[in-house]
This record gives structure tokens, sequence and C-alpha cells, in this order.
């Protein structure tokens, strides 16, 4: 079955890019080869849980829409050498 443009724009694939278009906030993230696993640095001065809540409903939505329901992603959210939060899916 072929794929079509919009669903491959929408895979796993593009999370990394599409995170730091939605949220500015985000200064770098690492996507591990597995796609599973994902490191996001924020800005200093973001303040935590609103930026970790509209995250998670971002992703929430994503994964359910992309994702994988056999894998488990994770995502650990750090504000320079603090970790800010992990977020589990699936």
């Amino acid at each position: 079955m072929e794929v079509s443009n919009n669903q491959s724009q929408n895979s796993m694939d593009t999370l990394k890019e599409k995170l730091q278009q939605q949220f500015p906030e985000i200064v770098h993230i690492v996507a591990y080869d597995d796609m599973e696993d994902f490191d996001i640095e924020i800005r200093e001065g973001t303040v935590g849980p609103p930026f970790v809540k509209a995250v998670n409903a971002y992703l929430k939505k994503f994964i359910l829409d992309c994702g994988d329901p056999e894998t488990s992603y994770n995502f650990s959210i750090q504000r320079g050498t603090e970790l800010i939060d992990i977020l589990r899916y699936n």
C-alpha cells in the first residue's frame, strides 16, 4: 500500500520538527534512532508546568494519530541541568 504525502508528513519521523515549530520554548531536541526516546531542552525562564501541560496535550494527540500502539514513547524535558518532567505514553 502506498503512503500518501499527508500520512508521511505526520509520521513519528517528523515529530522533532513539528515540536520545534509548535513550541518556540524548545531550544534543542534529541530524537534517538528508535524514534521512541526524546530529550527536549527548553529555554531558561520557561515556566515548567504550563509548558509540560501544553506539550503533553500535543503529544497525546500526535502519538494517537501517528504512533504505534505497541510502542512506548518517552520524553525527557530539561531546562539547563534541571529535569522538569518525564512524559511516557503507551
